[in-house]
């Protein structure tokens, strides 16, 4: 991570969040309130997660590198971030139900990237869906995009998460 000014001279040296041992890929940032998250999954670390990081506006590390996945003896892959302000909501691809390939979960964290919501899953169809992108929608909503393989082929597809309050 490395933060840059307008006129993308550094504002700073690089920060490592990983330590270079695992294969550590496909990163995603955010910005939320006060600080950059961000995410990446890990091919070869254990478990095989999404993990994240917290760095504040100067650049110091202040949530250190944590899974912020479950896959157990699968895979998570593929995140993508939303700020909300509060909390982030990420969205990503894991195997770990067994249905030949990968579904679309999703979570979401506190500033700290503590857990507040159990992992969701949002896709079930066999084949992979993967690659997801997540983008704001009219009303509050967030639409998902992503490839989908369940008629044999790569399609893209689109849903979409909305936000149910308790009453």
């Amino acid at each position: 991570f490395q933060r840059f000014g307008f006129d993308f001279q550094p504002l700073g040296p690089p920060i490592d969040l990983t330590d270079g041992s695992t294969e550590s890929v496909y990163p995603s940032i955010v910005f939320n309130k006060d600080r950059y998250i961000v995410s990446w999954f890990d091919r070869s670390a254990s478990p095989k997660a999404i993990y994240a990081a917290a760095i504040d506006l100067d650049g110091n590390v202040i949530v250190p590198k944590k899974a912020v996945t479950s896959p157990g003896n699968a895979h998570s892959r593929y995140p993508t971030m939303r700020a909300l302000g509060d909390r982030v909501l990420l969205v990503y691809s894991d195997d770990r139900d067994n249905n030949q390939g990968y579904e679309l979960y999703s979570r979401v964290f506190d500033n700290q990237l503590n857990p507040i919501s159990a992992e969701l899953r949002v896709t079930n169809a066999k084949a992979d869906s993967i690659y997801p992108r997540a983008t704001f929608g009219p009303k509050g909503d967030v639409g998902v995009l992503f490839r989908d393989d369940r008629l044999g082929e790569q399609h893209v597809w689109f849903t979409r998460r909305g936000c149910v309050t308790a009453t």
